[in-house]
């Protein structure tokens, strides 16, 4: 058995209520590596720390009267990884209260059991993973092989975050490659593997310190086996940040002829937007907002997600403003609630958070000329699971105005004179691979693939907490990832342009309510 550290022997004591504690405490400052932060240093050491824990409760775990060592072992490392996993998604995702909260309510009641039910259950991927590495460090075929510890936990653990991202409904957030900031030369390696490639090699960085944290070496042989996985895994890091500064000192940004976007971000809080009273007021915001004077005629104007409350496109008032204000200029860009006839049963009704292209038509109406209906829809925020079980209650979603939405078809928009886009409102833009492209090597058609990525959101759900730094920081990797631009509107977020190497261009934060003029970007040619 290797001599443990000093480190090691402090962890190794960790025990009973006061271990389980430190280590959801141990959890929570790693998430300080995400944004708004970006103190990377402390997700690897607290991920490399975490790991030794594992490490020692291997080595050390001892039986007791009723369970075998291996199932002391087993329960350990369970309770171990729920914790720190706890902590972490507890931190990641403390804004929740703000939509308890802000839905009023009996939602407020439960509040408490909002906040926590959700890293609970994502926190059991990263126990089932802590039990899975001691089990196979603690086998005879890896107990005597150090060096690939830290290979180990990297893929365990980048399985554990791939499976979260992906079975159920998925949900990617906070990936541990997102402490490396969008736009910056660590995230330009997205563009080659994805962010999830990226969070394998940030894991291997934290692992590969833990195994030099781990035992103390006896011999020139067993320093080099402590060290050797660390050096090996900071030249890789090396490399990746010295591609993506290349790949970035070498970028140019060119822009679409005959656009000009205006994209609106206001500043109201989601308990406004419910108010009658506050209703016109809303609206007036965003007329105002849309009709200030800009450097260049607008071609397209872009409201955010859940912009007017109710069913927008059925007020006739709205519509006649509208019609008023976008005659002869822009088109409107507008995410909505709406309702459409079932087609299964005529005399109900199929609701939609979409984004809808309008433009003035006769008779001071407005015209729909494109359709996005989102696809992937929130978990008990916009659709409850299993809702037959729920419907006859009439308990609307978290989020919506109704108590469920209906999901749409995923794929491209043809909105007017604009490239084809790839439409994502709010949720879906967490997503890796969410954006359609066509693979098809057929010479007769043509691939159609997006030229640019459409984002609206309704970020006032997060209220004043990490939440919307965190949402734009992991947005702006997906144009990283496809090479695309990024147009984005949100209310009380972040709002702007975003290059196709994830810089950004124009953007405002949502503290206060502006508007933000720009040419659309052009995509990258993909290899």
């Amino acid at each position: 058995m290797a001599l443990p550290t000093r480190i090691e022997k402090t962890l190794a004591a960790l025990s009973g209520k006061s271990g389980f504690f430190i280590t959801i405490a141990a959890g929570a400052i790693s998430v300080l590596g995400h944004a708004p932060f970006y103190i990377w240093p402390a997700f690897i050491i607290a991920m490399a720390l975490f790991m030794v824990r594992l490490n020692a409760i291997a080595e050390r775990a001892e039986p007791n009267p009723e369970k075998s060592r291996k199932k002391t072992m087993a329960r350990a490392a369970f309770w171990a990884g729920w914790a720190f996993g706890f902590g972490y998604f507890l931190a990641s995702l403390y804004w929740i209260a703000s939509a308890f909260i802000t839905r009023g309510g009996g939602y407020v009641l439960l509040t408490p059991l909002g906040v926590t039910a959700l890293p609970a259950g994502l926190a059991f991927f990263w126990a089932v993973a802590a039990m899975a590495y001691v089990k196979l460090i603690d086998s005879r075929l890896f107990s005597k092989r150090r060096i690939l510890h830290g290979l180990i936990f990297a893929l365990i653990f980048f399985a554990a975050e791939w499976l979260r991202g992906n079975i159920l409904s998925g949900f990617p957030w906070n990936l541990p490659g997102y402490i490396w900031q969008a736009g910056g030369a660590m995230s330009q390696s997205a563009f080659l593997f994805g962010v999830y490639g990226l969070s394998f090699f940030t894991l291997l960085l934290a692992a590969t310190l833990a195994t030099a944290l781990s035992s103390k070496p006896k011999n020139n042989k067993d320093t080099f086996l402590k060290f050797s996985p660390l050096i090996i895994s900071a030249f890789i890091m090396i490399g990746l940040f010295g591609y993506g500064s290349s790949r970035l000192s070498n970028a140019v940004v060119e822009f679409v002829e005959g656009t000009n976007i205006r994209v609106v971000g206001a500043k109201i809080d989601q308990q406004e937007k419910y108010g009658a009273d506050t209703y016109s007021q809303t609206i007036d915001t965003y007329l105002e907002l849309s009709t200030r004077p800009s450097d260049a005629p607008l071609t397209h104007v872009v409201w955010p997600e859940g912009a007017i409350a109710g069913l927008p496109l059925e007020d006739v008032r709205l519509m006649s403003a509208l019609n008023n204000i976008f005659t002869g200029g822009p088109t409107l860009l507008m995410g909505v609630t709406r309702r459409a006839p079932n087609p299964q049963n005529p005399d109900e009704y199929q609701y939609f958070n979409s984004l809808a292209a309008l433009r003035p038509a006769p008779n001071y109406e407005m015209e729909t000329l494109a359709l996005y209906n989102k696809s992937k829809l929130v978990p008990f925020g916009e659709y409850f699971p299993f809702n037959q079980w729920v419907e006859g209650f009439e308990v609307p979603a978290l989020t919506a105005a109704t108590s469920s939405f209906d999901r749409g078809n995923r794929g491209l928009t043809v909105l007017p004179n604009l490239p084809l886009a790839s439409v994502q409102i709010c949720y879906e833009s967490i997503f890796t691979g969410f954006t359609p492209r066509d693979t098809s090597a057929d010479p007769d058609n043509p691939p159609r693939n997006p030229k640019w990525i459409l984002n609206v959101s309704n970020d006032s759900w997060f209220g004043a907490s990490t939440g919307p730094h965190q949402h734009f920081n992991q947005t702006r990797y997906r144009a990283i990832e496809e090479g695309l631009p990024l147009v984005r509107a949100t209310s009380s977020g972040f709002s702007g342009f975003v290059d196709p190497y994830g810089r950004i261009i124009k953007s405002s934060d949502g503290r206060v309510s502006a508007v933000l003029d720009s040419p659309l970007p052009k995509a990258l040619t993909r290899r």
